[in-house]
């Protein structure tokens, strides 16, 4: 009996010590809204998952926390972000704390996303088993990252820009770690060149099923010239291509030349049904001529290369947010590239909006 009220005692004592885990406690009572706090319970943090993380690295960016954009992880912002999601507290909270309590709080949550960050060679062991549709994972095989190629690195940061994250610097940018994650698998990336320009790239890790059949082609005159003669006007060159059914994440990749270099590309499908062409998104065409697409879905595409700046006119009911959703960027980065705009979150019909 004694035995077992020592085994007891001591399991009570560790669930104990799990449950004070995350407590940080203050040197000094900080007030806030008539409450007086003498320690903040952090225990969310270890029910927080990477998605988390992503949403704050947004949030910042979206709120111009100009430090976000190298070293986000590091920064005080972060820290009170993840701080404010793990504890339930507003942000507000986190903010407006005195300066040493603020450095306690930061201390933990970093500690926290950095315990146990060692270099465990090609394959990264989990603390506890992590389950994802219904299978069980204990370790990642990260072997592919170290002999990706360049075009997956690009692909890689072409995701983080499509998802709103302009930033200098991608090494503590959670999202950034999820794609390239999500590439390391088998060394085998195929690319198909067209030879017109024009080439498709898929990567072997992506592909589940061995069997999988996956169609493209150019289509010369595929799309009927009443439904692109509105938008080939005013553009640089196009390309017009037909993707079919493809088991995978399949990339297109455009080279528009000197030309188009530095300009902006726009991506349309083309709707059988209606006769017209659907705006899919836009896309910055680097210095070399070259821009790359990630397919979503079959069917029949058209991309240009414009030659005046994207933009967008103001129509009644609108707002950054939601022209930043209809063209696939983001707030922060409509704002960037309109800065004649005096007060950015008050605009009127008729005004012309830079998308890029």
């Amino acid at each position: 009996m004694a035995e077992d009220k020592k085994v007891m005692d001591a399991g009570q004592a560790e669930e104990q010590q799990a449950e004070r885990a995350h407590v940080v406690k203050l040197d000094r009572p900080v007030k806030f809204e008539q409450k007086e706090y003498t320690e903040i319970d952090l225990g969310g943090l270890d029910g927080m998952t990477i998605q988390d993380a992503i949403d704050a690295q947004r949030s910042l960016l979206d709120q111009n926390e100009a430090a976000c954009s190298l070293l986000c992880e590091t920064t005080t912002a972060f820290a009170m972000e993840i701080a404010a999601r793990a504890s339930g507290l507003p942000i507000e909270f986190f903010k407006t704390m005195p300066r040493d309590a603020g450095k306690r709080v930061q201390a933990e949550v970093l500690r926290h996303i950095s315990k146990n960050r060692q270099n465990a060679g090609k394959v990264m062991r989990l603390e506890k088993p992590y389950y994802f549709k219904g299978e069980q994972y204990t370790e990642f095989d990260l072997s592919g990252i170290a002999d990706m190629s360049v075009m997956q690195e690009s692909a890689a940061e072409n995701v983080l820009a499509r998802e709103g994250f302009i930033i200098a610097e991608t090494s503590f940018n959670f999202l950034y770690a999820c794609v390239l994650a999500s590439m390391a698998g088998k060394n085998v990336t195929l690319a198909l060149q067209t030879g017109n320009g024009l080439a498709f790239s898929f990567s072997g890790r992506d592909v589940n099923n061995v069997d999988a059949q996956a169609n493209f082609d150019l289509l010369p005159s595929g799309i009927p010239e009443a439904a692109k003669q509105h938008i080939l006007s005013g553009t640089l060159g196009s390309y017009e291509f037909h993707v079919g059914g493809f088991p995978f994440h399949l990339n297109v990749h455009l080279n528009f030349g000197e030309e188009g270099a530095g300009k902006t590309a726009a991506l349309y499908r083309y709707d059988e049904v209606t006769n017209t062409l659907r705006f899919e998104g836009t896309c910055h065409i680097n210095s070399a001529g070259q821009v790359m697409f990630e397919m979503k879905q079959t069917g029949i595409y058209l991309a240009v290369s414009l030659e005046q700046p994207a933009t967008h006119t103001v129509m009644g009911g609108d707002t950054l947010s939601r022209i930043a959703v209809r063209y696939g960027t983001s707030v922060k980065a409509l704002k960037a590239a309109n800065p004649q705009l005096k007060n950015p979150d008050l605009i009127r019909p008729g005004q012309s909006i830079r998308l890029y």
